[in-house]
């Protein structure tokens, strides 16, 4: 027997302020979406509008070369971005 589910789906169009070709992972509330982007981690509010980018490509504090995955702790709002060596 199939059972009938209501699924929401909403679109966002990002303004293009931030471009970014792909992303990977990605973290979604209330408040923000963050994308790990090929261009680097961005933070956008529900609507799409780019508020910031977190972190910068580099070698120095809150930097970081190639990353390969982030985290988001929503109780202490830290993202974390896991790098190989």
């Amino acid at each position: 027997m199939w059972k009938r589910v209501n699924i929401l789906f909403r679109f966002i169009i990002f303004d293009t302020t931030f471009l970014f070709r792909g992303f990977g992972d990605y973290y979604i509330d209330e408040d923000n979406i963050i994308i790990d982007s090929t261009e680097g981690i961005a933070r956008f509010t529900p609507k799409g509008k780019f508020l910031n980018k977190i972190g910068r490509i580099g070698e120095g504090p809150a930097e970081y070369l190639d990353f390969t995955s982030m985290a988001v702790d929503p109780i202490e709002k830290k993202v974390y971005v896991y790098m190989m060596e």
